[in-house]
């Protein structure tokens, strides 16, 4: 009997992706920092671990956000959950620096429309890349290269979120 409900039970298509995101983010993280790192060369100033830790959160982050919507709540529930145990394995602080960046996201979003932005794209890219530059900067982005770098950034994860879900 548990031989033929394994065989016709269907598994949800989305629980593997929810238990591989923390990994395949921080693997495309690495990647990014190759790319970025021809660019600018204040990358170089930032620490591995810090790079790999802030850039993953912000993708898995934005590749949960992507999942509002697109599920009922209690299939959205059930991935998340796994998501987070996932992320939990892989790193004490990053639930916290999940929230974070969220939060973060939201109040920065806010801003940028006060004044006057409604350029979804830029709103996105900017508050993504904001969070992380801020972290792996200590401090607010302030140069030329570093805004730059945040429009680039927001934009390489959220490119990387939009398709996460997507049948693969």
């Amino acid at each position: 009997m548990n031989f033929l409900k394994k065989l016709f039970s269907k598994k949800d298509p989305f629980e593997k992706r929810a238990h591989d995101l923390a990994l395949i983010s921080k693997t495309i993280a690495k990647g990014h920092w190759l790319a970025l790192s021809e660019r600018y060369n204040f990358i170089y100033n930032f620490s591995d671990s810090d790079w790999d830790f802030f850039v993953t959160v912000a993708k898995v982050t934005m590749a949960t956000s992507q999942l509002s919507g697109k599920i009922d709540k209690e299939r959205e529930i059930y991935l998340l959950d796994i998501i987070l145990a996932e992320l939990r394995k892989w790193h004490c602080s990053s639930e916290g620096a999940l929230n974070d960046c969220q939060d973060f996201m939201i109040r920065n979003m806010e801003r940028l429309k006060s004044l006057g932005e409604n350029n979804p794209d830029v709103l996105w890219y900017s508050s993504i890349g904001t969070w992380i530059a801020w972290n792996l900067l200590k401090r607010k982005p302030e140069s030329r290269d570093e805004c730059e770098f945040v429009m680039l950034i927001g934009k390489m994860v959220i490119d990387y979120a939009n398709g996460y879900w997507e049948a693969k």
